[in-house]
């Protein structure tokens, strides 16, 4: 192997060299430091050439939150499939006069099927980090979500009306059961980039929006373009079965990648790591002798090392959560029933759907150019995350139907626009910085684990949020 001219003791390519691949570490094999900082020395390492690593795992994100997505987002197909049978055909059964209990608890119960069985299961992946590989929990629970959208797709086609409640509890089993998959895939996935460098998390985060903007777009494409709900429910589930086989099949590539090996490498044993006959069939100049000084550290350190980074991701997605998509798609147009295209039909999925996801998606692409704070630490991201509590109050005054108890305070259609252009954003930024900062403030024999902890504080905080969105139901 050809050697820089420098070589010495901190050479990294020096067989012999017994330099962490951290600095700041004290030289303490496992122990806690005060401000630990993960920082990789990849000097001498491949690059990502064309970005391709980078696309993947946006492509891996859009599938990672994709089930919630685009069943949150069906809100039509489900109204018809809950919608009160007896009517005749020329009344808008959609109207909340009209509309069914089965209608108007829907989302709540979705919400709930959806985040209880998640923050259950990303906490067990959490635990398992260290026991069951990487990739078996990945391709498991991508298929297990595949399989399951089939099934989707085919009860879209069935006719329920004459066993709605059947359909209804049905509907949330198999809702349960993918989002118990797609927590397993997160938590694998957020443990995954941050095994690599920060932007790598904020491509996750990137795709994730990425895939609710694609779920509104197809939904409206879907309404624009079919004749009737179940048509329309038929299309936007098929195009989500598309993006998760495409999913499985960027995460399947990811191994063949030396920039992929070359980051899993320094922080993994899992699978695909490279042994050294890997390291030495590849380019000499790219792949360095890697040296463990530490062990991994255990679970109550790492907590200790980002929990306050947890509470704002933490506090940020329950916020969300408990108004989105409940209350949120509720809030209908002052003019809802005049016969007008955009009040009847379209304003619930631009104004809730396609513009939260939009901003989101936004929001997080911010958080990988503009940077506040740059490091992680300090209090910056808590008071955000907490003063975007206000948003609560000021969308439970706007028009949101049916209600009882709150007056509307912000009746005209442009107070939820405005009002969802910064909640939309601040959720993708806030949310973003918080998960790309987290592994940072660990060792790199920890990355994994700090990564799927993260993941675990943001799918808690989508539950706590999905509870609280019933009990303002009742208070609206």
């Amino acid at each position: 192997m050809v050697r820089p001219s420098n070589s010495g003791p901190t050479d990294p390519l020096d067989p012999t060299a017994r330099t962490p691949l951290l600095e700041g570490q004290n030289g303490v094999a496992g122990g806690d430091t005060e401000q630990p900082t993960r920082r990789m020395n990849d000097e001498y390492g491949p690059k990502d050439r064309l970005r391709v690593v980078y696309g993947l795992f946006y492509l891996l994100g859009m599938g990672t939150l994709l089930p919630w997505n685009f069943f949150t987002t069906a809100k039509l197909y489900f109204e018809y499939k809950l919608r009160n049978t007896s009517l005749p055909d020329s009344v808008d059964y959609t109207k909340p006069e009209y509309q069914t209990e089965l209608q108007v608890t829907f989302e709540n119960y979705l919400a709930i099927a959806a985040m209880v069985p998640g923050v259950l299961f990303m906490f067990l992946n959490t635990a398992v980090t260290k026991t069951i590989r990487l990739k078996v929990r990945m391709v498991t629970s991508l298929i297990m979500m595949i399989l399951l959208f089939v099934f989707t797709v085919i009860l879209v086609k069935l006719d329920t009306d004459d066993w709605q409640l059947i359909f209804f509890i049905v509907t949330l089993c198999s809702v349960v059961i993918i989002n118990a998959s797609s927590a397993i895939m997160q938590g694998c996935l957020f443990g995954l980039a941050s095994m690599f460098p920060e932007k790598y998390t904020q491509a996750v985060m990137g795709g994730q929006a990425l895939g609710g903007t694609f779920s509104a777009v197809a939904n409206l494409a879907a309404i624009a373009g079919a004749s009737n709900a179940i048509e329309s429910g038929f299309g936007f589930f098929l195009s989500a079965e598309a993006v998760l086989l495409i999913s499985l099949v960027a995460y399947l590539l990811l191994p063949f990648s030396r920039f992929a090996k070359y980051h899993i490498a320094k922080c993994s044993d899992d699978d695909i790591r490279p042994t050294t006959a890997n390291f030495d069939s590849l380019s000499p100049d790219q792949f360095p002798r890697f040296v463990r000084p530490n062990r991994p550290s255990s679970l109550l350190i790492v907590f200790r090392r980002i929990w306050s980074l947890g509470m704002s991701v933490f506090l940020t997605f329950a916020v969300t959560l408990s108004l989105y998509p409940a209350i949120l798609s509720a809030i209908n147009a002052k003019e809802k029933g005049s016969g007008n295209a955009w009040t009847d039909t379209f304003f619930s999925p631009v104004v809730c759907f396609l513009i939260f996801n939009v901003g989101d998606l936004v929001g997080r692409v911010a958080a990988g150019w503009v940077r506040i704070p740059r490091d992680g630490k300090g209090l910056t991201l808590p008071l955000l995350s907490i003063i975007r509590i206000a948003f609560i109050p000021l969308f439970m005054l706007c028009n949101v139907q049916p209600r009882t108890n709150l007056p509307v305070i912000f009746e005209e259609d442009y107070y939820p626009i405005i009002f969802m252009v910064f909640f939309s954003t601040t959720n993708g930024y806030v949310g973003t910085l918080g998960m790309m900062y987290g592994p940072s403030q660990v060792l790199a024999e920890d990355a994994e684990a700090a990564g799927s902890m993260m993941s675990f504080f943001l799918a808690l905080g989508l539950c706590i949020g999905s509870l609280l969105s019933m009990a303002m139901n009742k208070l609206i």
